[in-house]
């Protein structure tokens, strides 16, 4: 069995109708788990108030579509 999962890069001015578009295109190109990413040169503040509720969008359409989410933070953002 394939495990199709994919790097969701969130390095622009995140706007929560386009994201809600990429993760539909996501979810029919049969990717079974998106990993949200935090990139250099973010437009979106990281952790910022609109971070937080274009996080909640993506994780309201992985909900929608049956896809897993995950929180990729190691690149520039490592966790403890």
């Amino acid at each position: 069995m394939i495990f199709a999962a994919g790097q969701y890069f969130l390095n622009a001015d995140l706007d929560p109708q386009i994201v809600r578009g990429q993760v539909e295109a996501i979810a029919q190109a049969g990717y079974q788990a998106i990993y949200a990413q935090a990139r250099q040169g973010l437009k979106t503040p990281y952790f910022s108030e609109k971070w937080w509720q274009v996080m909640q969008v993506i994780i309201e359409e992985c909900r929608k579509y049956s896809i897993q989410f995950a929180i990729w933070d190691e690149d520039y953002y490592p966790s403890p």
